[in-house]
């Protein structure tokens, strides 16, 4: 029988540091959505223009 480790999560106010990771994290949901509907949800290339580093801060 194998025994598994808990992963631990910690939840932290985001830095400017943080925002290449969380563009990613962004970027994926964005496709995800317009999959899901696009009628609904705007393009990933529509949303990566809005995604900047000045809207993060």
């Amino acid at each position: 029988m194998q025994t598994s480790q808990a992963s631990q999560i910690v939840i932290a106010a985001a830095k400017i540091s943080d925002f290449t990771q969380i563009r990613t994290l962004y970027l994926a949901s964005d496709e995800y959505h317009f999959q899901q509907s696009p009628n609904e949800f705007k393009s990933p290339d529509e949303m990566s223009e809005q995604r900047d580093e000045a809207g993060f801060e």
